[in-house]
């Protein structure tokens, strides 16, 4: 029998928790009377965002910093539909030394907003800025040159935007003081025959039409005078803030009628701004050939015969010695191997083998040089004699190299690294070390070599010998 006091207090237990069960359910009614049920969501995802943002700024300020990445290490390229030849040049230009110091030298000066953001890519991408993470990604260039090329999508050409990006340049360099080029005439002439002209600024015309079959879908007609095509002076001295692949070439023009009236037939001799050489291949045949960068080199300054030629003297059309010769070597040298060919079908790429070397010798294409052996009456063979002089010397710094047919395919860019004899193949966000063999086993698209100083070489040689 249970004691009568437990069973009083049991009861009193009891009405105490009924009381306050009956007073916490009045305070969430009154609490939920006064706010709606939606409020209180409100409040409640709004807590969590802030405890949230709470705890991803203790990560930020106390949790694990990013990784380090060391400096001079090259960047890889994102990819943003179609832009490999964007990636692979933009590796190319930051493997030039004297290009970067240039841009680096035209900061210093105002309005240079597209030099900034070259300079600010390159310096991304040569892993010189410390506070950068990731891959580059070039939308900056492409918003930078607006309507001055096209991104589109579909297949571009490096070398073409090669030129946009100088033009680029050098409209914030000289915006009032630019001087006509040899491809402004040609343009002019192009237009006053309705002919529409695709030349790029500073694509030089190397040899007749015959040999350089078609550029970029047009022949030139060779019934034009030279004074038309080869003779149009560079008016005045370059400027000193011209961009490092700014050179200088001379065209020579004999007249064959005037050589045999007279010992000393008239010639002219006429300087135009390159930026680039363009190196067509020999004719094709029915099998992949294999050549040299020397052959190319040769073929461009080797004398052909023109005809349809109007001479000053002899007041008639005839046929003449036509010569090309490099006058002012430029600091940065881009040469662009000419790989497509146009026929009924269509247009082609060839796919022949050109062989290069690390170190460029331009002695045997030098104007000066040849006229001062030819003052000397060396009737030797010019080249060889050349050999032993070496004055004028390049050092490869990258090589640009086009895979697949020419409507489509991918560009790749082989580059030196900041340490010395490293090398890179770069495609894009890859980024990989590779020997000098596979990089001279390499393909050309584009060459860029860069001059090589005497104090440069003065290096080269004491690293050799220790």
């Amino acid at each position: 029998m249970d004691h009568p006091g437990r069973f009083i207090r049991g009861e009193l237990d009891q009405l105490e928790h009924a009381r306050h069960s009956t007073f916490e359910e009045q305070i969430n009614r009154n609490f939920k009377n006064s706010w709606p049920l939606d409020a209180m969501e409100k409040f409640t995802m709004f807590a969590a965002g802030v405890g949230f943002a709470f705890f991803v700024g203790l990560f930020v300020l106390w949790g694990p910093s990013p990784k380090p990445r060391k400096r001079g290490k090259i960047i890889g390229i994102n990819n943003l539909g179609y832009t490999c030849f964007l990636n692979s040049l933009l590796q190319a230009l930051g493997s030039c030394p004297q290009f970067i110091l240039w841009l680096e030298k035209q900061q210093e000066k105002r309005n240079r907003n597209f030099i900034n953001t070259l300079s600010s890519i390159l310096n991304k991408v040569n892993g010189f800025d410390e506070d950068f993470y990731g891959n580059v990604t070039p939308t900056e260039i492409i918003s930078s040159l607006g309507t001055s090329w096209n991104f589109g999508p579909g297949h571009q050409d490096a070398h073409e935007l090669f030129h946009i990006i100088l033009n680029a340049l050098e409209d914030e360099i000289q915006p009032d003081n630019r001087s006509g080029s040899l491809s402004d005439v040609l343009r002019q002439k192009f237009e006053s025959k309705n002919i529409s002209n695709k030349n790029k600024p500073g694509m030089i015309v190397a040899r007749s039409p015959e040999l350089l079959s078609r550029n970029n879908g047009e022949y030139i007609n060779s019934m034009w005078s030279w004074q038309c095509l080869f003779t149009i002076p560079y008016s005045g001295t370059p400027p000193m803030d011209t961009n490092p692949f700014s050179g200088l070439i001379t065209s020579q023009l004999k007249c064959s009628t005037c050589v045999k009236k007279v010992p000393r037939p008239k010639s002219s001799v006429r300087y135009d701004k390159f930026e680039s050489l363009l190196l067509p291949l020999p004719p094709p045949s029915s099998f992949i050939q294999q050549y040299t960068l020397e052959d190319l080199l040769s073929r461009f300054v080797d004398s052909e015969v023109v005809s349809g030629v109007e001479c000053d003297r002899c007041s008639l059309r005839c046929e003449a010695i036509k010569t090309l010769r490099l006058g002012k070597l430029p600091k940065c040298l881009c040469l662009h191997i000419s790989r497509t060919t146009w026929s009924s079908s269509g247009s082609t790429k060839r796919d022949d083998q050109v062989s290069f070397p690390q170190t460029l010798v331009l002695d045997p294409y030098i104007y000066k040089e040849r006229m001062r052996r030819s003052a000397q009456g060396d009737a030797r063979d010019l080249s060889n004699g050349f050999s032993a002089t070496q004055k004028y010397k390049y050092q490869l710094c990258a090589v640009i190299e086009h895979r697949g047919p020419v409507d489509c395919g991918h560009f790749v860019c082989y580059r030196r690294a900041h340490k010395e004899n490293m090398w890179l193949y770069t495609s894009d966000v890859v980024v990989e070390s590779v020997t000098l063999t596979n990089v001279l086993f390499a393909n050309p698209y584009m060459l860029f070599y860069e001059r090589v100083t005497a104090l440069q070489e003065t290096t080269v040689h004491k690293g050799c010998s220790s």
